[in-house]
């Protein structure tokens, strides 16, 4: 049986989700894999947050600085 994709438990989704809630519009990197994590493994849940970061900074949903690893709506 085939379960149906649902975007709003993508992870680049709930990231987006996340940042529009917060008044500053930015979160640090280390908030997200607490919130993966009762979905996927830890290692998985490290790789899923990577994969989102760069599937949605590449459709603009949100930015991301390596440096200071803050993920924002920019």
């Amino acid at each position: 049986m085939t379960v149906p994709f649902n975007k709003a438990h993508s992870p680049d989704i709930m990231i987006e989700r996340v940042l529009v809630g917060k008044t500053s519009q930015a979160m640090p990197e280390a908030f997200f894999p607490d919130r993966l994590n009762p979905h996927f493994s830890q290692p998985e849940s490290r790789r899923q947050l990577q994969t989102a970061i760069d599937w949605g900074r590449y459709a603009e949903l949100f930015a991301y600085d390596e440096r200071s690893q803050q993920l924002d709506l920019g």
